[in-house]
């Protein structure tokens, strides 16, 4: 019988209500209902949706709720059960039409291709085309099948899931530009392919798959070669389809200004090239077409009447307009200042219904009315790149297409809304659209419209219609579909498979759940782990094989179940482990029935022998009958079931329900939770006795680092003894009790009252923490190591005593004397305490050193530590007296000058010593700090010395010196002091000067080549940096950029004026007391030119830009580019006037240095037209068509 809850408790009153009979019960005590209560045998089974969506109660064994079974109680998809895509994604959909595959810029060539299939008569005149050997034998047919189609579809092809495209091979026509096109049209009349690959007609016309032409040019050139085709046919329809479709007249006509003589220069077109430049409307555009011109000056006309070159004027008249109406718009113009092609983007309107006749020279009986059929678009920024869409009307339908290469679609609507579908490929923002008359269009990315006679539409159709491709192509494209419609039903069959193999698998899960739950009274269970259940549940148990069983993380020390890690495990029943083995039987054909049962007789032979229904419960095949499972489930012993669910899933332990319910660890955990709750409320105890100073003669002596980290100190010696495991804490170790100020608890009065109410909490917190996972008990120990580690480093360095260490194992250890193990006369090191306090102490640390309140100290350490004083009081004095005497050189003032200037200023002999830097801060230091170091002995100048003896200064000018060399010149007398505290001396450095040539002489002299070796790696190094700050100050075309600061500085120091600039003030890193202590010290100061500050001089108009010396100019230029917004190839860089050129070179081989300004220029834009768009980077020459199957005609 099973009792539900209908809410979930929290974890902790789980474990509250399982150790909630320790307080009252001695460990002796212990029977098996308390045994029973620890393991939370009688914790309700909660109810569905009880409990939080995340997991399952924590704490409750009997609770399998949210273990992951939601998801397969629940309806899945089919899709869930393969990552296959759908086969019909293959096919086109029933009244749509056929895609063109982009083979990586053809796209151009697709918009076409699909405009002319979906002209019936264009269609119609190409499929008249024939060869000289058109006429085929069904032999011949059947052998070129394979090379046609290559659709053969292998096993190994079908496994793969690839379907091979249909590439035409050789049949009549294979290499020439017609054939192709017959191919084409047929797969897109007749296929069953969403999409088709034009491959074959693109290879045969020589077109490059990666390079984008011009659309435009395109069409005039296919289309003057595929007339070039038809003209030879013997059919007359095929001969004159082309012009008959396409084909209109329209003559020159030039009038002489003087005689007003007209004279006419037919020509024929198959489109009208308009200038858009400056329209908004497509009648705009016609009248600028057909506008007249005038002949003057160079251009004059030579007229047959006057028989000499006169002033005339030009224009044209259209005669005769075909039924398929060409017109393309020129939004491609060639700049002659950039030699590049710009793409115009300006919008343009033009009509659904255009009436042409106001156009016509003279009216023509025929209609003059066009309905707008075709509009072919380009999205994109440039000439050089974009996107080609088709939209075309069909009349069977009444509806507007759009044919995107692969993807093809009807638009929604019976109107074509075009600005609207039109989208902004560049990614640039939608500019504002002007107002858009009823029945009119606009568009700013269209560039071809195709327009249609309404007259000719009825006929052209209907001739269309007729005409059908030759029978070879036909049936190559039926065999075509035919395979693909196998190909696509052999994938269904495998979807099918996998989504039936994949309900099994969830009916499996299904029927395990409903028997998985276990309530209070059931006799036979079993422990599982619960991150076993959840992964058996979750999602990904389809895919990735489950792990095998591992119980052995929850088995106690004498080898059954672990009280404390009860969170972690579920009670399942035994039906449920039936489950699992009879549908393990069920997909194994290799399990035999009669073996099992064979097996079970064998090992309980107290079952009834009727138990042998090999008939009943096998199938024909000998092996597990799914009808007869539940009878099966039933008979066979539990031992021979968990034997095939560990059989089946792996693991090597298993814990049968009450027999692995562990008496001595319930006992043991009752002893420690008694134990712990104790110490809590000793802890509490002393912390309140502590709050009140002892000055009793009866009281203790303890260390004060024992005394704030006594539990610490406790845990560790539990755990050695076994009573605590690594991962428990007895309370925070930082407490401090001599710094605790909290008021005690009113039912601490008395220890027992403490007791009593401690024992509860203590339990509760301890089940928690043995529940945590191992790898934070290793965090835990591997944080009390670090701990002990930094503090024997402090004590290295003399900040903490000795015993401090010493009591992070053995309590009050830190009051023994390193030395005699004596009570220590450090008072700092411990405190004194009541006599209550030290026998509570006493009671856990028996073995603790014990020294009461009159304890007499070590005379030996008293005798040592009075000499350690006298040691640093000696040093003190010392530190004094060379302060007072050198005061001038250890504050750095009152400096000498150096020597050439001081004979100019002063006359006579001067004689200076050259001391280290490095030895006057190691001097400093013990001056301020004379306990932590050693006075120097030796003045060491060997920094300051050359392998080759010489000095590595040149005191010959100042300008040679630099501000990083690390010298201090002192006065002789500075000097003789300095030897009688230092008697040592290492390189003694002479400085004076010559009395002839005034120039100042070293002792020894000066090393040239290390000079030279010394400067060029000073050069190196400040050429190199990273991550250092360069400004950039862009500059207008007009202005002139600003001078340099040096160049700025050196023109006043000419001038003898003085120059001020805005300083750019840096961060300062922090540093140390030490630090700020030696910045006090002043340098030298030296007469004489004032060196100028080496800071950056900025405006309001700099920019930081962060770079390290082996940035390249182009990395350069892409950092200004996300600062300015100017692209690299319209960036112009100077530093100090000159140009910075060569992507490729490094900042470093320029001269950048952190801090240079760099001059930004943008180039000017050559013409200020919002709806231009220049390529970023056309060809420098472009061959267009040349080389092709279109240019050799």
């Amino acid at each position: 019988q099973r009792s539900y809850s209908t809410m979930a408790p929290k974890s902790s009153d789980y474990n509250k209500k399982a150790w909630d009979w320790v307080k009252n019960t001695t460990p002796e005590e212990v029977r098996e209902e308390h045994v029973t209560a620890a393991y939370r045998i009688n914790c309700p089974v909660c109810k569905s949706g009880s409990c939080s969506k995340r997991s399952a109660c924590r704490g409750n064994p009997n609770c399998i709720q949210n273990i992951g079974e939601r998801f397969w109680l629940g309806t899945i998809s089919d899709d869930f059960w393969h990552d296959l895509p759908d086969p019909a994604s293959v096919k086109r959909e029933k009244g749509s039409y056929v895609g063109l595959q982009n083979l990586g810029a053809t796209c151009y060539v697709n918009t076409f291709l699909q405009l002319w299939f979906h002209m019936p008569t264009f269609r119609a005149a190409v499929y008249t085309w024939r060869t000289d050997d058109t006429q085929l034998t069904p032999n011949a047919v059947d052998s070129q099948e394979t090379n046609l189609c290559c659709m053969e579809l292998s096993e190994t092809e079908v496994t793969k899931g690839e379907l091979q495209e249909f590439e035409g091979g050789e049949f009549p026509g294979f290499r020439d530009v017609c054939g192709q096109l017959q191919l084409i049209f047929t797969q897109l009349q007749y296929s069953c392919r969403r999409f088709i690959s034009p491959a074959s007609f693109v290879s045969v016309l020589g077109l490059s798959k990666d390079e984008q032409q011009d659309a435009q040019e395109f069409c005039k050139l296919f289309l003057s070669v595929l007339e070039s085709k038809l003209v030879v046919q013997p059919s007359s329809f095929a001969q004159n389809a082309v012009q008959e479709l396409f084909g209109g007249k329209y003559s020159y006509v030039t009038t002489c200004s003087v005689c007003q003589t007209e004279s006419y220069n037919p020509s024929e077109f198959l489109e009208l090239d308009l200038n858009i430049q400056g329209k908004e409307t497509l009648q705009e555009c016609i009248q600028d077409f057909l506008q007249e011109e005038r002949l003057e000056g160079d251009d004059q006309y030579s007229c047959s009447q006057c028989l000499k070159k006169q002033n005339a004027t030009r224009r044209i008249a259209i005669e005769s307009l075909p039924p398929v109406l060409n017109m393309q718009l020129l939004r491609f113009v060639f700049d002659r200042a950039t030699f590049r092609k710009k793409k115009l983007s300006s919008y343009l309107q033009f009509p659904e219904e255009l009436d042409m006749a106001p156009f016509l020279s003279q009216e023509k009986s025929d209609c003059a009315i066009y309905d707008l059929t075709a509009v072919l678009t380009h999205h994109g920024p440039s000439a050089y790149s974009g996107h080609y869409i088709a939209y075309i009307y069909k009349k069977d339908s009444a509806r507007w297409w759009k044919f995107d290469d692969e993807t093809v679609g009807k638009l929604s609507g019976k109107k074509l809304q075009l600005a609207a579908d039109e989208t902004n490929y560049d990614g640039s923002k939608p500019r504002s659209k002007p107002k858009v008359s009823l029945g009119h269009q606009l568009s700013s990315k269209a560039y071809m419209l195709v327009y249609t006679r309404r007259a000719s539409d009825t006929s052209q159709g209907d001739f269309g219609e007729l005409c059908e491709p030759p029978p070879c192509l036909q049936e190559q494209v039926a065999a075509d579909n035919s395979r693909v419609e196998a190909w696509v039903e052999d994938k269904l069959g495998t979807i099918r498979e996998l989504v039936s193999n994949g309900e099994a698998i969830q009916e499996e899960k299904r029927r395990l759940f409903e028997l998985l739950a276990c309530g209070r009274d059931d006799d036979s269970w079993e422990w599982m782990s619960f991150e076993w259940l959840r992964s058996y549940f979750s999602r990904d148990s389809c895919e990735n094989p489950l792990p095998a069983v591992d119980l052995t993380l929850f088995v106690c020390k004498h080898g059954r179940t672990d009280p404390l890690k009860v969170e972690k495990l579920k009670r399942i029943t035994v039906k449920a482990v039936c489950v699992c083995v009879c549908f393990c039987l069920s997909v194994c054909p290799f399990v035999c029935l009669s073996v099992c049962l064979s097996v079970c007789l064998s090992v309980c032979p107290s079952i009834c022998p009727s138990v042998c229904v090999c008939v009943t419960v096998c199938c024909v095949c000998g092996c597990m009958n799914p009808s007869t499972v539940w009878y099966f489930s039933s008979t066979i012993p539990h031992l021979i079931q968990a034997d095939a669910i560990y059989s089946k899933y792996g693991g090597d332990l298993r814990m049968n329900g009450d027999a692995r319910l562990c008496l001595d660890c319930v006992r043991e955990e009752c002893h420690r939770s008694q134990l712990m709750a104790k110490i809590a409320a000793d802890h509490r105890v002393i912390t309140a006795m502590m709050k009140t100073p002892c000055t009793s003669a009866s009281g203790y002596w303890v260390g004060k680092y024992s005394l704030r980290y006594w539990r610490k100190l406790l845990q560790e010696k539990l755990t050695c003894e076994g009573i605590l495991s690594p991962a428990e804490v007895l309370g925070d170790s930082t407490e401090s009790l001599e710094n605790d100020q909290q008021p005690m608890d009113d039912k601490c009065d008395t220890e027992e009252t403490i007791v009593q109410t401690e024992i509860q909490e203590s339990q509760v917190s301890e089940s928690t923490e043995h529940s945590q996972d191992e790898t934070n008990c290793g965090k835990e120990s591997a944080g009390g190591d670090e701990e002990v580690d930094s503090q024997c480093s402090e004590v290295a360095a003399g900040r903490v005593d000795k015993g401090q260490v010493v009591a992070e194992r053995h309590f009050n250890h830190e009051l023994l004397c390193g030395e005699h193990d004596h009570f220590t006369p450090n008072e700092s090191d411990r405190r004194l305490v009541p006599w209550e306090v030290w026998i509570r102490l006493k009671e856990y640390f028996p073995d603790a050193p014990e020294f009461p309140a009159l304890h007499p100290v070590c005379v030996e350490c008293v005798q040592k530590d009075h000499a350690i004083a006298l040691e640093k009081d000696k040093l003190k004095e010392l530190a004094a007296s060379h302060k007072a005497a050198l005061a001038d050189l250890y504050y750095g003032r009152n400096r000498p000058e150096l020597p050439h200037v001081a004979t100019a200023t002063a006359g006579g002999d001067v004689c200076q010593y050259v001391v280290s830097e490095d030895f006057l801060d190691t001097w400093r230091r013990f001056v301020k700090y004379p306990l932590r170091g050693d006075c120097p002995s030796v003045i060491d100048n060997t920094d300051l010395i050359c392998p080759h003896g010489g000095l590595l200064v040149d005191f010959a000018e100042e300008t040679s010196l630099d501000e990083n060399d690390r010298f201090c010149v002192v006065t002789e007398g500075e000097w003789n002091v300095l030897t009688s505290l230092c008697p040592l001396q290492s390189h003694v450095v002479l400085l004076t000067h010559d009395g002839e040539t005034q120039k100042p002489v070293t002792i020894p002299e000066s090393c040239c080549e290390c000079l030279v070796a010394k400067r060029a790696l000073k050069s190196k190094l400040s050429r190199m940096f990273d991550n250092k700050v360069v400004y950039i100050r862009k500059v207008d075309s007009e202005s002139q950029a600003d001078v340099s600061v040096a160049e700025k500085v050196q023109m006043c120091e000419e001038n003898n004026a003085d120059v001020q600039f805005p300083v750019c003030q840096d961060e300062d890193d922090d540093e140390d007391d030490d630090a700020l202590e030696m910045q006090q010290v002043k340098r030298p100061r030296f007469d004489g030119p004032v060196r100028r500050s080496n800071r950056r001089h900025c405006t309001s108009k700099d920019h930081k830009i962060n770079v390290s010396s082996h940035n390249t100019l182009r990395e350069l230029k892409l950092k200004i580019m996300n600062k300015f917004c100017v692209a690299p190839f319209d960036q112009t860089l100077t530093l100090h006037g000159c140009t910075l050129m060569g992507d490729d070179a490094t900042l470093e081989g320029f001269g950048v240095k952190p801090g240079d300004t760099i001059m930004l220029k943008e180039d000017e834009v050559i013409e200020d037209e919002s709806a231009l768009h220049i390529a970023p980077a056309g060809p420098a020459l472009e061959l267009g068509f040349k080389g092709t199957g279109l240019a050799s005609s």
